[in-house]
């Protein structure tokens, strides 16, 4: 069967929601990824920034629970709730998204 669309070469190996936060964020790390309202101001986080963000949250998460601790994040959809949620993934444990209706 013929495509009409070319084939492109892969470059990484993709396995895990972590791998592709890593990459894109080594590929891109200057591009906006988010924006924000925090009381009267727009903030902005690059790529490199939320990896970092993630990687600080995850670490605390890790040294602090035994893998595998189920982590609820119980607020509202926001930058925060992202950076509990990919956290607690990249420490081994389980990420609980819990909505705010």
């Amino acid at each position: 069967m013929k495509t009409k669309y070319p084939f492109y070469e892969i470059k990484y190996e993709l396995e895990t929601v972590k791998d592709v936060v890593e990459v894109t964020a080594k590929s891109y790390r200057e591009n906006p990824v988010f924006r924000f309202k925090e009381g009267k101001e727009i903030r902005e986080k690059t790529k490199e920034e939320f990896l970092h963000d993630i990687q600080l949250v995850g670490n605390y998460y890790h040294n602090l629970l035994e893998n595998g601790t189920p982590i609820a994040a119980p607020r509202k959809t926001s930058y925060d709730w992202l950076i509990s949620y990919f956290a607690a993934m990249y420490s081994k444990n389980i990420a609980v998204p819990l909505h705010k209706h």
